[in-house]
């Protein structure tokens, strides 16, 4: 029994040994013959060939010789691919490109020269190029040519601007130059929403950024406008609107200023209402206004007039005839409660008239 496992290991052994020789001499023989043909390379060639410096293990020996393959039988394709590495193309991504559009080495050296002398000017911002595989996409759909003038910058000055705003963090940022670069936004809607953004801390509003970026822009342009309403259209000064904002984040603010807005417009009825019957009833002509702040001013003007005409008893016993009190003039006598009806009389005129 030990006799014949001793033979069947002997035979097991004695077949191992034939193959390896066999194997080994498959890989001398085509060892020979990619030296052969390296022999007709051009020097800058020649220098590009690897040296084995790996342990001599059947893997590594056969991933050797087949490097030397690929360099020696198609050099063109091997310096194709060893350019588009320099540039972070990953040789994964690279062994889904033909063959015969790597044989065209000297655009393959065009399109790796385009995109570092971008990557000189503006860094990682064109890094999604090849980490987003827009270059390699490309490069299978069109060629190396077209794939070049598909990532040429025409106008750097305006990729420079964007990357130049001071409000922006720089990851914000390189997106915005993703989606400009691919025409997915506008450079004017980013150099917007830095404005706004400058705008927003101004008022001292905390601008946390979001991963919804469109509802972030929105939320800004929209906080910037109702601000801006409330300068423009209601006359609130920008210290007033920045008192009512002051600490809150950009949706917080949004909301603030909306109730803001609500508030100034039925204020702004309120004392419009007010100056028109104070001027009625005092026989003045009602000028035009419409902001608040302003309406304010006049109406309490027109009040402190119509004390001064009419006296204090005046007011009170107008402010009750008018329904708007529920008091009469105290401690008056018949002779002064007269007189007093007598000064307020041609108001109460003016006003009968109107209605």
């Amino acid at each position: 029994m030990s006799t014949d496992n001793s033979d069947q290991n002997g035979a097991a052994l004695e077949d191992r040994l034939i193959a390896g020789y066999s194997r080994t001499s498959d890989f001398l023989l085509k060892g020979k013959d990619l030296l052969k043909e390296a022999e007709d390379l051009p020097i800058e060639h020649k220098n590009r060939l690897p040296e084995f410096t790996g342990q001599w293990s059947k893997d590594n020996v056969e991933s050797h010789v087949n490097e030397l393959e690929r360099i020696i039988r198609e050099p063109k394709v091997a310096q194709s691919e060893d350019r588009l590495k320099e540039i972070g193309v990953s040789e994964e991504k690279i062994d889904t490109i033909k063959r015969d559009i790597l044989q065209n080495y000297s655009e393959i050296d065009k399109l790796a020269g385009e995109y570092e002398e971008l990557h000189d000017e503006f860094s990682t911002y064109v890094e999604f190029l090849v980490e987003d595989d827009i270059l390699v996409d490309k490069l299978r759909e069109k060629g190396p040519t077209q794939t070049r003038h598909h990532i040429e910058i025409d106008n750097k000055a305006k990729y420079q601007n964007l990357t130049d705003l001071d409000n922006l963090p720089r990851d914000l940022k390189k997106t915005f130059f993703r989606e400009v670069f691919l025409n997915e936004r506008s450079i004017d809607e980013v150099q917007d929403l830095d404005g706004w953004i400058d705008t927003l801390e101004g008022y001292g509003i905390e601008v946390e950024f979001a991963d919804d970026i469109s509802q972030f822009i929105e939320n800004c342009e929209t906080t910037v406008s109702r601000a801006r309403t409330l300068r423009n259209e209601y006359g609130y000064s920008e210290a007033k609107v920045k008192e009512w904002i002051d600490g809150l984040n950009v949706a917080e603010a949004k909301n603030e200023l909306s109730k803001r807005i609500d508030q100034a417009g039925q204020e702004r009825e309120r004392l419009q209402r007010e100056l028109e019957e104070y001027c009625e009833l005092m026989g003045r002509d009602v000028p035009d206004i419409s902001e608040v702040p302003e309406l304010k001013e006049e109406v309490s003007n027109l009040y402190d007039d119509l004390l001064e005409k009419i006296g204090a008893n005046g007011e009170k016993l107008l402010e009750f005839l008018l329904g708007k009190s529920n008091e009469l003039p105290e401690d008056q006598e018949t002779e002064e409660l007269l007189d007093t009806l007598e000064q307020v009389r041609p108001l109460l005129q003016r006003r009968l008239e109107r209605e």
